[in-house]
């Protein structure tokens, strides 16, 4: 119907988030009145959206990734790995924008691998134990096998397997954290390599533009840069809905559906922020800003969000030049 009843009686209209999942950031506006150059997302096929624009004398690169569950991830591992080259060679710092990124899948690992230009932490997770989910990975494994099915993925199997087994032998809830299935290992996933070994990773100093609609692999990410050093996240605390998550159907004659996580995904040490416990989760937690900074406010709405691009292009300018932002 459009509106809102609440107790009181007042009616006020529905409100929805504009931009959830868009290859165009929000602050388009924003960045056009900065003189923007954009390079992708001017055609169909560009899964990111990309450009340049100058600030005190720099010139700053600009990559969103609006999700990461691209449709071919072949063609955006190209595309990436091309605009990263070009950043590299023509930028001096660089903002990549996660905003109202409604999460995906192992793409999130691809992305990594071309920001950070060292071996880095990706993250683990926490398997719920159940005698369902052992018996689905034990065949699993054996279908692998049978299948002759790539190394990593039998070992992946494997190493599921049996963590899950001694926490379940041990009567525990959960397995301890464990590599995710995107990597065989949570530390020392290596960058972006040519086949001669040359990094393709960005070297030069970043940021990260987050939300509190930056969700699940939207949540991930973030954290995984933070917890690597890579750049300060500035915005404001992600959705905090990371983790493996299915819908179960409540009651044989119900039309409900309950939500059941499956894996708490885990940090590389426990990160304390105020108004929340000390925890190395991200689930109900989220990603919270290095340099706090609100994209929903009166004054972002009125000019198309410019003051939200001032004020972060003010903290990759300082990244750049070694400053601290006040």
């Amino acid at each position: 119907c459009g509106e809102t009843v609440f107790d009181k009686g007042e009616v006020v209209p529905r409100r929805y988030v504009l931009g959830l999942g868009s290859r165009t950031p929000v602050f388009f506006a924003g960045l056009l009145a900065n003189n923007f150059v954009q390079r992708l997302g001017l055609t169909a096929t560009d899964f990111h959206f990309s450009g340049t624009y100058e600030a005190g004398g720099l010139r700053i690169g600009y990559l969103r990734i609006p999700n990461f569950a691209p449709p071919s991830e072949l063609n955006a591992i190209a595309e990436l790995q091309n605009e990263i080259a070009y950043l590299q060679q023509n930028t001096d710092g660089l903002v990549v924008d996660v905003m109202r990124n409604t999460g995906g899948g192992c793409y999130m690992l691809t992305a990594a691998s071309y920001l950070i230009p060292r071996p880095f932490f990706f993250f683990g997770e926490e398997v719920r134990v159940t005698i369902a989910r052992i018996n689905s990975i034990a065949a699993a494994l054996a279908a692998a096998i049978s299948q002759g099915a790539s190394p990593f993925i039998i070992e992946q199997y494997q190493r599921i397997l049996q963590e899950l087994q001694i926490a379940y032998s041990e009567g525990r809830p959960r397995t301890p954290p464990i590599a995710s299935p995107c990597s065989p290992t949570m530390h020392g996933n290596e960058p972006a390599r040519d086949p001669q070994g040359n990094i393709l990773a960005y070297t030069k100093p970043l940021i990260v533009l987050i939300d509190e609609f930056s969700i699940s692999a939207g949540d991930i990410f973030p954290a995984m840069l933070q917890d690597n050093q890579r750049g300060p996240l500035v915005g404001t605390r992600t959705n905090g809905a990371g983790g493996s998550v299915i819908g179960l159907i409540v009651g044989t004659y119900s039309e409900a559906i309950a939500g059941n996580t499956n894996t708490l995904v885990t940090r590389i040490a426990p990160v304390q922020v105020p108004g929340y416990p000390v925890a190395h989760y991200i689930e109900n937690i989220g990603a919270h800003a290095d340099i706090p900074l609100d994209y929903m406010t009166r004054s972002n709405l009125l000019l198309g969000g410019r003051p939200f691009v001032d004020a972060f292009t003010g903290v990759i300018v300082n990244e750049i030049r070694g400053t601290y932002y006040e």
